[in-house]
């Protein structure tokens, strides 16, 4: 059994969309964010990553538009059987990145707040 390969310029369009936007939303960096401090203690705080939930969420649709494709139909004959595990699997860690990226964006994980 020989094994599949998959470069960057073989790999779906839609994978290489995600991938990209994933980059985009670490290395693109739009933030509002505020506190409000009450005799030296913060007492609120509040951040939002605009470039990481964009960056995120098209990465998160991108990855889920990739494993619909690569579902076996009738009308998609374009992927081999052996190749359709690969790029669900695929798909699934880019959807899952790109809705750790939104939740980073919106403060949820790792947020500066603390």
């Amino acid at each position: 059994m020989s094994a599949i390969k998959m470069s960057w310029r073989r790999a779906p369009g839609d994978a290489r969309l995600a991938a990209s936007a994933l980059v985009l939303g670490f290395l693109v960096n739009v933030q509002l964010s505020g506190h409000t401090t009450v005799n030296g203690v913060v007492t609120s705080c509040s951040y939002l990553g605009l470039g990481e939930m964009v960056g995120g969420a098209a990465a998160a649709l991108l990855g889920l538009r990739l494993a619909v494709n690569a579902w076996p139909s009738r009308e998609n004959l374009e992927l081999g059987e052996r190749a359709r595990g690969p790029v669900l699997a695929l798909a699934g860690v880019l959807t899952a990145l790109g809705v750790l990226l939104v939740l980073k964006g919106g403060g949820v994980l790792w947020s500066p707040c603390g």
